[in-house]
């Protein structure tokens, strides 16, 4: 993801190669959003565990991109625990706030 315009609903899609991580195997997810120093934790029941794409996604939400700073960054990361209890996680990525001209809810 490279950018977030304010105002819609994007998300965020981790796609693993199977010889990395089978999502398949997950049992918890923490996935961490900050923007401005705001640090927000997602877990399992706030993603979608795709095991056919092997991915985990995230939906904003209207609303969370409306509250979003545009020029500033978004930055996550993923961790997940797997049923042999190992942990593993991804890079964190960031995504630059691009500002909607109308701040209006559709």
């Amino acid at each position: 993801m490279a950018n977030i315009l304010q105002g819609t609903t994007p998300s965020i899609r981790y796609p693993f190669k199977p010889a990395d991580l089978n999502v398949a195997n997950v049992i918890a997810v923490e996935l961490t959003i900050t923007h401005k120093g705001i640090q927000s934790i997602y877990g399992l029941s706030d993603v979608t565990v795709d095991t056919t794409a092997n991915t985990i996604t995230y939906h904003f939400s209207q609303a969370q991109t409306l509250a979003m700073d545009a020029g500033e960054y978004v930055y996550y990361q993923i961790r997940c625990e797997l049923n042999d209890h190992n942990i593993v996680g991804t890079a964190k990525e960031k995504a630059k706030v691009i500002d909607l001209m109308s701040k209006e809810t559709l």
